[in-house]
């Protein structure tokens, strides 16, 4: 008799209300209902006659029509071999970089600039992100980069300082651009793309708010859900520094670790008050812990301790994770 396996790739994350399936490959996500989550989780490398079993029989039709749908959706596979032939991937996070994640808001002035190119030069960043609030050839700044060992580039501004037709052939000479948010005031259109890099929006003050989430930054890939299982997966090893030249944690934030010019990366990430915020992963703090989308938030707010286990968030979530609704949409 044929078992049922979930694919490795595949995680089940359970919320409140609602489960979802993350497929790590896919870089996708379902919903599911949560009694369907807790068999796959409680129930995996069985055969569906043994689901069958524990279940009510009037919700056997039920059933055979989500293992339908899990099997179409290559969620699920049939094998006669046991699990020991399909291993779990290992979930611990290792990375290669010294910064995951360099986000600047760039300043004009050449002394902040010459720091920053000191701080790029010296330590291996996987993403660097521009936040632009004044007019500069965005293109020369991207040539002082191009023989670090940045490998992704994030460019933030607004459309003032370049057109729309700039900004496509921007994406399409420069292939280290992950991603544009090029903001336009033009309201009738709140979200849309340019190609599969760029975020248009007419909503700046928003989508730059630290202490909103928006359901169009959250992504599903390996990286971010086993980092989101080890660390936090906003602070873990991410700098960022304002157009004062001082290290915060966000935009929104009060807590000030200090100048680029008086303090080093080694020094900063030296300090425990910097990078306790590293370890305070989702499923440590209140109502992020039962939501289904934690592995793929990327929430910006800063966690507050309750007691010596949990941590919760000052500012509530615009998300409803007991009724599944969104405050904004």
């Amino acid at each position: 008799m044929k078992l049922f396996h979930v694919f490795p790739s595949c995680k089940i994350v359970m919320g409140t209300n609602r489960s979802a399936i993350y497929d790590l490959q896919r870089h996708d996500y379902d919903y599911i209902p949560n009694e369907l989550a807790k068999i796959l989780i409680s129930c995996n490398n069985n055969t569906i006659e043994d689901v069958l079993s524990t279940t009510n029989k009037k919700d056997h039709e039920t059933i055979y029509e989500y293992f339908d749908f899990l099997e179409k959706k290559e969620y699920i596979f049939y094998s006669t071999l046991s699990k020991k032939y399909f291993p779990e991937i290992r979930e611990n996070f290792d990375t290669p970089f010294y910064i995951e994640q360099l986000i600047v808001e760039f300043s004009g002035q050449a002394r902040f600039l010459g720091k920053l190119l000191n701080i790029v030069d010296k330590y291996s960043i996987k993403t660097l992100v521009l936040k632009i609030y004044y007019k500069i050839d965005i293109l020369d700044i991207l040539k002082i980069f191009e023989n670090s060992s940045v490998r992704q580039v994030e460019l933030h501004f607004e459309s003032k300082f370049l057109s729309r037709e700039e900004v496509e052939h921007l994406v399409e000479i420069e292939n280290r651009i992950s991603l544009i948010l090029f903001y336009q005031n033009d309201p009738d259109d709140h979200y849309y793309t340019i190609g599969k890099k760029c975020l248009v929006t007419s909503d700046w003050t928003t989508i730059n708010n630290d202490s909103k989430i928006f359901l169009e930054n959250f992504f599903v890939n390996s990286p971010l859900y086993f980092v989101s299982k080890n660390y936090n997966n906003v602070y873990y090893r991410r700098v960022y520094i304002n157009a004062e030249g001082y290290y915060k944690l966000n935009n929104n934030s009060e807590l000030n670790f200090g100048s680029i010019f008086k303090i080093s990366i080694e020094e900063l990430f030296s300090n425990e008050e910097y990078t306790k915020y590293w370890f305070i992963i989702k499923d440590k703090i209140i109502k992020c812990k039962d939501c289904e989308y934690r592995y793929m938030c990327l929430d910006k707010r800063i966690p507050e301790k309750t007691n010596q286990n949990e941590f919760k968030f000052k500012d509530e979530c615009n998300y409803d994770n007991i009724n599944s609704k969104w405050s904004y949409l």
